[in-house]
């Protein structure tokens, strides 16, 4: 039981101390494609998206961090949808989950939030925790990564954006 306790305890520290800070990678990696339904079941290519930087969010309507990261992502999105794409990804859920879950966010999010019902985006990008971002440069490679809840208005964040 005690060996159960340090696992989890280690596992908490560090989601803390990762939380709210992007890593950046050594060495850049190209961004996989993929093909997701929105809530209006159009199918959107993710590489549509590219000739922007992009923020790729996962998340979860059963993920506390994931609610409350979504108000200072919709905050960043308006004030910088012109310059940033905003991509979030709801890892196995559909319509059904998300739309009551967003629809009690406020602001009203904007951004495209698309659905990864059965998962398969999401074990392609290897995530294994709720929340995880990326930050996508606008050739498509993945040159950050965070995981746990950002304040996408903090100024750490706003300081790498730039």
């Amino acid at each position: 039981m005690k060996i159960k306790y340090i696992i989890t305890s280690l596992i908490l520290s560090i989601t803390f101390l990762s939380a709210n800070s992007f890593v950046k990678l050594a060495t850049p990696i190209k961004a996989m494609d993929f093909a997701l339904q929105n809530s209006e079941e159009q199918t959107i290519k993710f590489s549509t998206f590219k000739g922007k930087p992009i923020i790729l969010n996962f998340w979860a309507t059963w993920c506390p961090p994931c609610k409350r990261e979504m108000p200072t992502l919709q905050k960043f999105y308006k004030k910088y949808k012109n310059t940033v794409e905003v991509v979030a990804v709801a890892s196995g859920q559909g319509d059904d989950d998300v739309f009551p879950f967003v629809s009690q966010i406020t602001p009203k999010l904007t951004f495209h939030i698309l659905y990864d019902e059965t998962s398969i985006v999401s074990r392609q990008y290897n995530i294994e925790a709720m929340p995880t971002s990326f930050l996508i440069n606008k050739d498509g490679f993945i040159t950050h990564y965070a995981i746990g809840e950002i304040d996408f208005m903090g100024k750490k964040f706003l300081d790498l954006i730039k």
